[in-house]
């Protein structure tokens, strides 16, 4: 049989009827395609290098496609375009090695706090690898070192319907892991879909040294995030998982979690509401739905800006430091078959406030936290309002 010559293998790569360039080997086989028309979606793009790397994601020819990288580690460049930042194309999908997680892995360890800014006026920071471009994927990689940015991963990349999955990948040693949010009034009523699953999320301790955060922020107006997380271990940071709405209104957050394990962090997991500061935070929603979760050992020493105590799971209606800013917020809590182990000492398994002031001051009125527990008798501590209103609004309700 005659052997397919590189200009063939290179039509098919590409998923298009021709090619204007490529990256050919010394053997002849084809590297890395140079489309001369956009790819099929879905049409695999092998990448063996950082440079290949950078000339996929950074070329809009390649929307949809499924960028395959080759193991070594991908030690991420300051001085190329984006700062440095991997910010995938529309419906583009990251992969490493099926099977082994660490065989790929990306470094962010050279990228600055300049390199995290998203625009020339410098407003606001962002992740390492940018997402929200529509359907995308990342998965079978690890990510480490962004210490400098927002996040290992950020999803804030566009305001459109943004439909992500999360699996398989090893975050570690970030500020944040993974940064699920929509901020800005440009993302007002922006619907996010997000599936995490089989992700070991540790050691993220710097500054704020969240996991994983799942957030509605900045005047992000009626925004929505619908959340299916299972089978992740979040270990070892500050706070295993951060849920809540910060300065907007009527925004909403809904997570459906199973087998999901919070081991070693200060906080397991905290949700709050509604967090309001200098701007108001309003009319807010966060529901979670957790089976069989574990919340094992949450004592760490090393707690988070925001959360002066351990716990496995902290929930709050309302919070805030300026007087009555955060009001007629309301977080839901359902537990079925949980595991609590060694929340001990200053930590307990629940801490629940339907309002928590971090300045003295009543954050606000009319804030909700319920938290209902079924299998399992926790250890609890419950607030209807820190520090406590005149007349009663917060409420404040664990079961049982």
């Amino acid at each position: 049989m005659r052997k397919r010559s590189t200009r063939a293998a290179l039509i098919l790569a590409c998923g298009v009827a021709a090619c204007a360039d490529s990256a050919v080997s010394p053997d002849g086989t084809l590297a890395v395609p140079v489309p001369d028309a956009a790819v099929l979606p879905g049409t695999v793009i092998p990448v063996p290098t950082v440079d290949s790397l950078y000339r996929v994601v950074n070329n809009a020819a390649y929307a949809g496609a499924v960028v395959q990288l080759a193991p070594g580690t991908y030690a991420l460049d300051p001085t190329r375009s984006n700062g440095g930042r991997l910010e995938l194309q529309s419906g583009m999908s990251l992969q490493g090695s099926v099977g082994n997680r660490a065989d790929v892995v990306i470094d962010a360890s050279a990228l600055a706090a300049a390199q995290y800014l998203p625009n020339a006026a410098g407003t606001g920071t962002t992740g390492a690898i940018r997402l929200g471009r529509g359907t995308q994927r990342v998965s079978w990689l690890t990510v480490r070192n962004a210490v400098n940015g927002v996040s290992a991963i950020a999803t804030d990349l566009d305001a459109g319907p943004t439909q992500l999955t999360l699996s398989y990948l090893n975050v570690t040693g970030n500020r944040r892991g993974i940064d699920i949010r929509s901020t800005g009034s440009a993302m007002a009523g922006r619907v996010m879909v997000v599936t995490v699953s089989h992700c070991v999320i540790e050691n993220n301790t710097a500054n704020a040294g969240q996991g994983i955060r799942m957030l509605n922020s900045d005047a992000a107006t009626g925004a929505v995030i619908l959340a299916t997380f299972s089978n992740n271990l979040l270990r070892q940071n500050r706070i295993g998982l951060f849920v809540g709405n910060l300065a907007t209104t009527a925004s909403t957050i809904s997570l459906s979690s199973t087998s999901d394990v919070f081991q070693n962090n200060a906080v397991g997991l905290g949700t709050a509401a509604g967090v309001a500061s200098s701007v108001a935070s309003t009319s807010n929603t966060v529901s979670l739905s957790m089976t069989f979760p574990s919340f094992l050992s949450n004592t760490s020493a090393q707690l988070s800006p925001g959360f002066p105590f351990n716990a496995g799971l902290s929930v709050e209606g309302g919070t805030g430091s300026g007087a009555g800013l955060a009001s007629s917020n309301t977080a839901a809590v359902s537990i079925i078959a949980p595991t609590f182990s060694g929340n001990i000492g200053n930590s307990v398994d629940i801490r629940a406030w339907g309002a928590r002031s971090t300045s003295g001051i009543v954050a606000g009125t009319y804030n909700v936290a319920s938290v209902a527990v079924v299998g399992a008798t926790p250890t609890v501590v419950k607030v209807a309002s820190d520090p406590v209103e005149a007349v009663p609004t917060n409420v404040v309700s664990v079961v049982p």
